[in-house]
């Protein structure tokens, strides 16, 4: 699991908020928010799965690592309950610390953006705007950071 991946899928991210700005259609604006809410909470997913392995990496055996990587595989639907009990699945203080350090704007940022995701997975409308979308990315990007921080 490299970090590049999430690296390249938050530079994808930032092109399409680019590539929104840059559009008069507000339809086109909302169904390019839809479509950022997808990419972002696979960057959750993503980036909660990288920060778990390599915590693992660096102090297990390659035999528990590739159990990690394995069983980290099925992360999903990474709303903020799930990613606190992941995260105390590896140590307790871990999911105490997310609870503590998590503001409730970074939780409803990323379950929101969760929520978004499946409600658009499975048909329906999201109501989404782009600068709704914009104010979630920049929430679940400080939590993601204090995620990392977490692992220390």
């Amino acid at each position: 699991m490299a970090a590049g991946k999430t690296k390249a899928l938050q530079d994808r991210i930032d092109r399409v908020f680019a590539l929104a700005d840059g559009c008069d259609d507000y339809e086109m604006k909302a169904e390019l928010a839809c479509f950022i809410a997808v990419l972002t909470s696979g960057l959750i997913e993503l980036s909660c799965r990288h920060f778990l392995y390599s915590y693992s990496s660096n102090r297990a055996r390659p035999e528990v690592v590739a159990y990690v990587e394995s069983n980290l595989y099925f992360f999903q639907n990474a709303k903020a309950k799930r990613i606190q009990k992941l995260f105390g699945s590896f140590h307790r203080a871990f999911a105490d610390r997310i609870t503590s350090d998590l503001t409730e704007e970074e939780v409803a940022a990323i379950d929101s953006v969760v929520n978004n995701k499946n409600n658009l997975a499975h048909g329906a409308n999201s109501g989404l705007g782009l600068e709704t979308m914009r104010s979630y990315y920049c929430c679940v990007l400080s939590a993601l950071k204090k995620l990392q921080a977490t692992l220390r």
